[in-house]
């Protein structure tokens, strides 16, 4: 059987390290600009006319209280800004004109939050001359963020996508994107549909036909760095991992599936070993009668249209029992994760076909054992504008450090990361429960 001893006999009241390094943002300081300057569409270019637009209450709650997302890809070949600007307007008028909008201030109006389409006209792209270190380095491209945050408008109103050009003026050192694109738009795969028009649209104002060039065959990862987030009481950790590294699990656990048309994932496995190490430590007292999993999940295909663009994530609990947890038997746990979320899912497909965006499928109360989210298929790292991408951030999610929320995005190489903030103990025990089930990296 896949069952672990308990974890290591560590009080979870244990400290880390009081002598941790800087944070990432004081060791870099301000990056700097030695030139910036702003490419507009060309003259004549169709503009969606202006209209304003009630922001409806998903919508209001993610202006209010999401941060935008915010991607960064470097490239090791130059692009041409102006095309780029170009391609992304081009994107805006024909396919998605609301990513040229703003929220207008509700207090200038004189009533609800609105969204006025067409008044961040032309989708500008910002183009920045920075010294070469900073065109590959993530606390860089952080600083940058705040250096040169989401524009305002006179009248308050905040623009929702927002495009940064990094170079240092030579072509040879290559350049760098950051794209800020608001949850008022939409989720991450309402980015991805607009990223990837928008490099279809640029590789076609090259004439490009070549193939794309393949990027490096030995990958280089340049890991954050979590210092200035860890505690005696939270440690925040990066596992980047490949989905084959979790194949000899996945296909043990579904050979002995007592129901064949019970079939674990890899996102199950990943959520079971998680579930297995906070469950250890979570307090029997004033707990809820099941242990629930609070996830999010992307309908589309399961009562949304696949292309569908806007906020279609949907809040989703799962509930299983805790003599399951308390097995710490891999399978078991894994199993029961999967016939939970048939049985959500096929509440959560009811509910999307509804039209009921802010349902919460299952129980809700009291504290999650983990919040769950993972958007692992969204694809976001390339290649890109006809070139391979030589490194990749999902930038947002570096500040991201919520205790026993665990993250599932995509790397490059077809590689993944699970990010997480654990108590001390909790994390030392996924340590011990991540290397025994999952087959060593270089092997996978």
């Amino acid at each position: 059987k896949q069952t672990l001893p308990g974890p290591p006999g560590q009080p979870a009241s244990q400290p880390i390290q009081s002598q941790s390094p800087p944070s990432p943002l004081s060791k870099v300081g301000p990056v700097q600009i030695v030139k910036q300057e702003t490419i507009h569409a060309p003259p004549g270019l169709a503009q969606h006319p202006k209209e304003l637009v009630p922001l409806n209450p998903e919508d209001s709650t993610a202006y209010r209280y999401f941060s935008p997302i915010c991607l960064t890809w470097h490239f090791q070949k130059v692009l041409d800004p102006k095309k780029l600007q170009m391609a992304m307007a081009t994107t805006v008028v024909q396919q998605y004109p609301f990513v040229s909008g703003l929220v207008a201030n509700p207090q200038w109006h004189g009533g609800p939050e609105l969204m006025e389409i067409g008044g961040a006209g032309d989708l500008p792209v910002t183009v920045l001359t920075v010294p070469k270190s900073a065109l590959r380095c993530y606390e860089s491209w952080l600083m940058v963020s705040k250096q040169v945050p989401m524009e305002k408008t006179p009248a308050g109103g905040l623009i929702l996508f927002q495009c940064l050009y990094l170079h240092s003026g030579d072509p040879a050192d290559g350049c760098t994107i950051m794209a800020s694109f608001n949850h008022v738009l939409g989720d991450a795969s309402s980015f991805a549909a607009f990223l990837q028009v928008w490099s279809t649209n640029y590789t076609k104002s090259l004439g490009q036909a070549e193939p794309i060039p393949k990027p490096p065959a030995i990958p280089t990862f340049v890991d954050a760095d979590f210092s200035d987030l860890c505690t005696s009481q939270i440690v925040a950790k990066r596992f980047r991992f490949r989905a084959a590294q979790l194949n000899a699990a996945k296909h043990s656990i579904n050979a002995t599936s007592p129901d064949p048309s019970i079939q674990v994932s890899m996102n199950d496995i990943l959520m079971a070993i998680s579930c297995i190490a906070v469950a250890f430590f979570f307090p029997v007292e004033g707990r809820e009668p099941q242990a629930r999993i609070s996830t999010m999940v992307n309908p589309r295909g399961r009562g949304l249209p696949e292309e569908y663009f806007g906020n279609a994530a949907m809040a989703m609990d799962l509930c299983i029992d805790w003599g399951v947890l308390s097995t710490k038997n891999l399978g078991t746990v894994a199993l029961a994760l999967r016939r939970a979320m048939m049985d959500a899912m096929d509440r959560l497909q009811r509910a999307a076909s509804a039209g009921n965006r802010l349902a919460v499928v299952g129980m809700s109360g009291g504290n999650p054992l983990v919040q769950w989210n993972s958007w692992s298929r969204v694809p976001v790292v390339g290649p890109l504008f006809g070139q391979p991408v030589a490194q990749f951030e999902w930038l947002g999610v570096l500040k991201h450090a919520a205790k026993q929320a665990f993250l599932v995005i995509p790397s490059l190489h077809d590689t993944l990361i699970l990010q997480v903030a654990l108590a001390p103990a909790q994390m030392a025990y996924l340590e011990q429960l991540w290397a025994k089930f999952l087959t060593p990296y270089q092997e996978a």
